[in-house]
């Protein structure tokens, strides 16, 4: 059986998840600040105790320390399926329709989220637009 052109540019696509989902999971990129100060503290009777040192400190966490692994999971999940679909069509007509959908699909959740979560799918999805560009000159015409 024939692939359609632009296969190995699917699997780049998915690659490329991949790597971005790596990159989100241990890759400092949200800033935590603490502040600092005096504080008087009271114990549970009411007795107020002397003014206590706050320090503060600005350091990077990574997206899971920060949200927990639930927010990488909701960027991984709809990343994966969508780059991941295209490559397991077994006809021509199937591997045009899941690439069609998944390039629309991820299109419109970059549009969504870009000022958020929607530039994790920007490389990923332009890859997706290539590959279809890519099926679609392939086709002879009659």
């Amino acid at each position: 059986m024939k692939r359609v052109s632009g296969h190995r540019v699917l699997v780049a696509a998915f690659v490329l998840s991949i790597a971005t989902l790596a990159f989100v999971s241990f890759a400092p990129m949200i800033t935590s600040v603490e502040e600092s100060g005096r504080v008087n503290m009271t114990t549970e009777e009411g007795v107020e105790e002397g003014p206590t040192e706050r320090h503060s400190g600005v350091r990077q966490v990574t997206l899971p320390e920060a949200q927990g692994w639930g927010a990488v999971l909701l960027i991984a999940g709809p990343l994966l399926v969508l780059t991941g679909l295209p490559l397991l069509a077994r006809t021509r007509r199937g591997a045009i329709v899941l690439r069609g959908g998944s390039t629309i699909v991820l299109v419109a959740g970059v549009f969504i989220g870009a000022l958020s979560f929607g530039i994790f799918y920007l490389s990923p999805a332009v890859l997706l637009l290539v590959a279809n560009v890519m099926a679609i000159k392939s086709f002879e015409v009659d």
